[in-house]
């Protein structure tokens, strides 16, 4: 059970690779297509003025995986070391992990807010119910 446990932390670390790899792909290929000087992009309101909002979308979900998920790696690291996984926290973690996969990929195109937001919002909603199951049972263990 404890492996199954490390294919979706494995899984939202790929999906940050690959919003890291398109975020590179999109503002390198826009920075040198317009000629901009990388030095005029030393801070972020120079990046925000110079790159238009589609070119920094993947930016913007790179900067979100760095939120919650930091919340979803502690608890499943955790879990794995308290030797505590169980078949539920494994299915909330995939439904967390595919949240964020549909969350990234809207953030990443279309960038549609209602449909970000219910992405986000759902998949919030599955870690912090995976969060408290997990706080139940290592509070339940310490009180016995």
């Amino acid at each position: 059970m404890m492996s199954s446990l490390l294919l979706p932390v494995f899984a939202m670390l790929l999906l940050t690779f690959c919003v890291w790899f398109v975020m590179a792909k999109r503002r390198l290929g826009y920075i040198l297509s317009n000629r901009i000087h990388p030095q005029s992009l030393k801070t972020q309101p120079e990046v925000e003025e110079r790159l238009p909002p589609e070119v920094q979308y993947a930016a913007y979900n790179l900067n979100n995986l760095s939120e919650l998920p930091i919340v979803f790696y502690v608890v499943c690291l955790l879990l794995l070391h308290l030797d505590m996984v169980t078949t539920i926290d494994v299915v909330l973690a995939w439904a967390f992990v595919l949240g964020r996969v549909v969350h990234s990929v809207i953030h990443c195109t279309s960038n549609r807010v209602i449909s970000r937001f219910r992405a986000y919002a759902l998949s919030s909603i599955v870690l912090w119910i995976l969060v408290f199951y997990a706080m139940a049972r290592v509070v339940y263990l310490a009180l016995s």
